[in-house]
């Protein structure tokens, strides 16, 4: 009897056991807390919209590979101009599909839009202006937080043949220790490249050949070769990323960005919405990226080999400067020939970009300096704006991806676009100073300089700089100094330069978090972060069996560590971000009729002088807008009665670009009409807004 209730004790004690395992891979693939699953939010905006009819609108713009609804809101009260000619801001989130924070800081700031609705400055702005909120933009993917096993997803519902062996979705992910979600496995290979940190084993490096160090790793994610072809998790569920499906920067070898740029109906369901929306002044992407913490750089192919790009020359300059016109040249040859002429002076100096784009050598790859001016603006307030709200300011951050939304709003459909991360792992600790031969000057004291305090730095002082930060070969003293002279860059925008060029020995800005199928490897500020506040953030390295008998060790840091901040960071970070769009929406072009002056001359004849002025802090257009001139220019135009004519002038008066902070535009006509006689006054643009005034001739 004692052996027998052992034994039942014993399987009791089991069963106990099993019951606890499942518990807690259960409460592992729990999503966070103050996080919505597509189903969820549907039903929130639903309910937003029901409350808020007549302020909110809520249609679709499209549907995912896996038919569900991308939804759109749309929020303006009534004003002096329809919504669709209002300056508008976009705000698109997770279209990589694992950034649930972004979903829920779209949804914050509608909801906050919402709450404040009768305060006078927010009151102004939903009559002036126009929002664009679609929260969810890769349905497909964007439940990966709430799925068993829990997993980054960014594919949407389609199917692709990744190892091209005919079959499809045959061998994906495998939560081979049962904990409820997705981390990393390691294999013991000689021929692998991971090593386990000496510092914390918990950590793996890559070994240094040149230091002897051979590997004992090859890194994986966590799973098993379900189609015994030797190869880990190679073609699992799911077809393309709409995240990388656009088209500037779009990378044709990778297979996930799809056959063609807006082949994947996420991404062509967005371009057409914006190609019918020309009204969109400012776009925000929440997104694995922050264009704010680290200036926008490029995305595009040929940045490493300007110099080496070959043009021809236009007759009039060839003749001018002693060229051949029937020659091509390359970019570095004519740089050196041009960089001190007094066209170059003219244009406040010369950048072999600035170059290249004169003379067509092709798409713009870098954002224009006169743009960066204004990212900087907006990146300062921005940066204050997290440090008073308790978040961190400093840390890295990823640029934004080549094929993405943010570079082609820039690029191609030329408005004003930033990515951001909404918030991100912070920095264990302050930045490491310079070396002594620095003399103490840091990277975020040199971005912080004035440019008077840069010009005058001694020349020593700052090549040692640039040596201690590892800055590429031709950022010389006098380079920096020559852009500085030029107007054409300031401190900051040269920091956030040498940040992305600086080679080996400095640490690289945090790449876009990965995809399952992108081995990742956490740094000192995410083992920190995990010791300080996400115990449950990291799992020990577990032996398991592979289906071949091999054995393997599955652990590392959650697949949503690094973008799901907890409830509290959570909170605090949508509310910066809702207050940011807030603050930019209120910079926005904004065009009006300032002026009208009306002078009889006699026999009939009257001269009208018109003035419109800009009375938003950004201009009316991007400089790239003007050069892609992809949006229609700003109009002044005069609209006469039946019965009158124009004497002299052109009844539309153009301009590209209206300078803000009081940038005017004006036009001076003379007509024949009669007292009494009713003329019209317009100014019109596509994503500025447009006035009118109608004029009584005395």
């Amino acid at each position: 009897m004692q052996t027998l209730e052992g034994g039942l004790n014993l399987l009791r004690l089991a069963h106990l056991f099993a019951g606890l395992v499942c518990l807690a891979a259960v409460a592992f693939s729990q999503p966070m807390v103050g996080y919505l699953s597509f189903a969820d939010a549907e039903k929130r905006l639903a309910e937003i919209t029901r409350q808020n009819s007549s302020l909110v609108q809520i249609t679709t713009i499209g549907t995912s590979s896996g038919g569900r609804k991308l939804h759109l809101l749309t929020l303006a009260a009534p004003g002096n101009s329809k919504p669709e000619a209002r300056p508008a801001v976009f705000i698109g989130a997770n279209l990589v599909g694992f950034h649930n924070a972004g979903t829920q800081a779209a949804v914050a700031f509608l909801e906050k839009l919402l709450t404040r609705k009768e305060e006078a400055p927010v009151k102004r702005l939903l009559e002036t202006r126009t929002f664009y909120i679609a929260p969810m933009l890769n349905p497909d993917a964007h439940d990966g937080l709430f799925t068993a096993p829990r997993h980054r997803r960014s594919l949407n519902a389609g199917q692709l043949d990744r190892d091209l062996d005919g079959l499809i979705a045959e061998d994906g992910l495998n939560d081979l220790n049962k904990d409820g979600k997705i981390t990393m496995m390691r294999l013991a290979d000689p021929a692998g490249e991971w090593l386990a940190d000496e510092k914390d084993p918990r950590l793996l490096r890559r070994a240094d050949p040149l230091k002897g160090e051979t590997g004992k790793f090859r890194l994986f994610s966590e799973g098993d070769d379900d189609d015994k072809d030797g190869l880990f998790n190679e073609d699992g569920p799911g077809g393309y990323r709409p995240d990388l499906n656009f088209a500037h920067a779009w990378n044709d070898r990778d297979p996930e960005s799809g056959p063609w740029p807006s082949a994947q109906p996420e991404a062509k369901a967005v371009m057409d919405f914006f190609i019918a929306h020309r009204n969109v002044a400012l776009a925000i992407v929440f997104g694995p990226a922050n264009n704010f913490l680290e200036l926008p750089r490029g995305a595009g192919t040929r940045l490493a080999d300007l110099g080496s790009l070959r043009v021809q020359v236009p007759r009039n300059l060839a003749q001018n400067f002693g060229l051949d016109a029937s020659k091509e040249y390359t970019i570095d040859e004519l740089y050196e020939l041009l960089k001190d002429s007094s066209m170059a002076r003219a244009q406040g100096g010369l950048t072999k970009e600035a170059l290249a784009s004169f003379l067509g050598g092709g798409p713009a790859t870098s954002p224009d300096a006169e743009d960066l001016k204004f990212y900087q603006s907006f990146a300062d307030d921005y940066k204050k704006l997290l440090e008073k709200s308790g978040l961190d300011n400093k840390r890295s951050a990823a640029q934004s991806a080549p094929g993405g939304l943010q570079n082609w709003l820039y690029y191609q459909y030329s408005t004003f676009a930033v990515e951001l991360d909404v918030w991100g792992i912070p920095k264990k600790s302050a930045p490491r100073p310079a070396s002594s031969a620095a003399n103490g000057l840091t990277i975020e004291s040199f971005e912080k300089m004035s440019a008077a305090e840069l010009a005058a730095l001694d020349d020593e002082k700052l090549a040692a700089f640039l040596k201690s930060v590892n800055a590429p070969p031709m950022a010389t003293p006098a380079m920096i100094k020559q852009g500085l002279a030029s107007g054409r860059m300031n401190p900051a925008q040269m920091a956030s330069m040498i940040r992305g060029q600086a080679g080996p020995g400095r640490p690289a800005a945090a790449a876009a978090p990965p995809t399952p199928s992108s081995p990742s490897n956490p740094d000192e500020d995410t083992i920190a972060y995990i010791d300080a506040v996400a115990k449950d953030g990291f799992t020990p390295w577990t032996p398991v069996t592979l289906a071949d008998g091999r054995m393997a060790e599955v652990g590392g840091v959650d697949p949503f560590l690094a973008v799901t901040p907890l409830e509290a960071d959570l909170k605090k970070a949508t509310d910066a971000h809702a207050e940011t769009i807030l603050s930019l929406a209120g910079k926005l072009a904004q065009v009006a009729i300032a002026d009208v002056q009306v002078k009889p001359l006699g026999a009939g004849v009257f001269e009208i002088k018109a003035t419109a002025v800009n009375q938003g802090f950004l201009p009316t257009a991007t400089r790239l807008q003007v050069r892609t001139r992809s949006y229609l220019p700003a109009r002044l135009t005069l609209s006469l009665p039946s019965g009158s004519k124009l004497v002299q002038g052109n009844n539309r008066v153009t301009s590209e670009r209206i300078a803000g902070s009081g940038g005017t535009l004006e036009a001076t006509w003379l007509v024949s009409a009669n007292a009494g006689d009713k003329l019209t006054i317009r100014i019109l643009t596509q994503n500025a807004g447009e006035d009118r005034r109608e004029v009584v001739l005395p």
